[in-house]
């Protein structure tokens, strides 16, 4: 392999002896190389294969409330999406996009998460700063940027908190009907000016209302974010909305998080 390791060996026989030319030689040696290649390929995309699947967290739940989800990872999406309890009890949802090229989109998509995770007990006002500083370096060697929406529930008052990074695909149904597109006029992570704090929003649901989160990948299959919101809208529960999208959907994830 190219950092050394030996793992077998590429040879030819024949029913009899005989000496190999020059030219026999150097086909051998393309033979090999080319083995050594395909086998490096499977190794990386096992790899990514294996960073792909651990993008999808645990299931939770939370008295009052549903979230369902419609979760289809794949290694060139470069979508994140994440949501779970924090120490405090509130329930944190996050999805986003970080578009690059071939697999290392699956790998900037695992930084960010993991950014995201370990600021789950970090005030709201800081937070996003703090991801920003850690994933720079990263987003700025592969030349692209990236866009969140980070949401932060409180169950016990159904009041929640977010934030919009340049992404968009975020909306409220309220149990009339009425939809509100939640997003900010923040960048995408990578543009958002050093030292400008983020725009934070604000909603509280009341029983019946939905909170519907998409990446952008699950757009393929579904068509515009409009389309989403009006199957939100008429869906019976949050169940009857992932169950549609699942039919269509050919990769990236759905939150619906409605009060009971």
């Amino acid at each position: 392999m190219l950092d050394g390791t030996r793992v077998g060996t590429l040879c030819i026989m024949d029913a009899a002896p005989r000496t190999l030319a020059d030219e026999d030689l150097d086909l051998l040696r393309d033979l090999a190389h080319w083995a050594e290649r395909e086998l490096g390929h499977t190794i990386e995309r096992d790899r990514v294969r294996r960073v792909v699947d651990g993008l999808v967290p645990d299931p939770v739940e939370v008295p009052g409330y549903a979230l369902q989800v419609v979760s289809l990872p794949r290694d060139d999406s470069g979508d994140v999406a994440d949501w779970r309890i924090a120490a405090d009890g509130s329930l944190h949802c996050t999805v986003g996009t970080v578009p690059a090229a071939g697999r290392v989109s699956a790998l900037l998509s695992a930084a960010v998460r993991a950014a995201v995770i370990a600021r789950t007990d970090v005030e709201m006002a800081t937070a996003m700063a703090g991801l920003e500083a850690q994933i720079a370096a990263d987003l700025s060697a592969a030349d692209t940027v990236g866009s969140l929406f980070h949401l932060r529930l409180d169950p016990a008052s159904g009041h929640a908190v977010y934030e919009d990074a340049g992404h968009g695909l975020a909306a409220v149904v309220r149990a009339d009907g009425a939809a509100e597109v939640l997003r900010s006029h923040d960048l995408p992570i990578g543009l958002h000016p050093d030292q400008t704090p983020r725009t934070t929003g604000a909603l509280d649901l009341a029983s019946g209302d939905r909170v519907v989160l998409c990446t952008d990948g699950l757009l393929a299959g579904v068509g515009e974010f409009d389309t989403l919101i009006g199957w939100a809208r008429g869906a019976d529960d949050g169940a009857g909305l992932t169950d549609r999208v699942r039919a269509v959907a050919t990769g990236g994830t759905l939150l619906v998080l409605a009060r009971d």
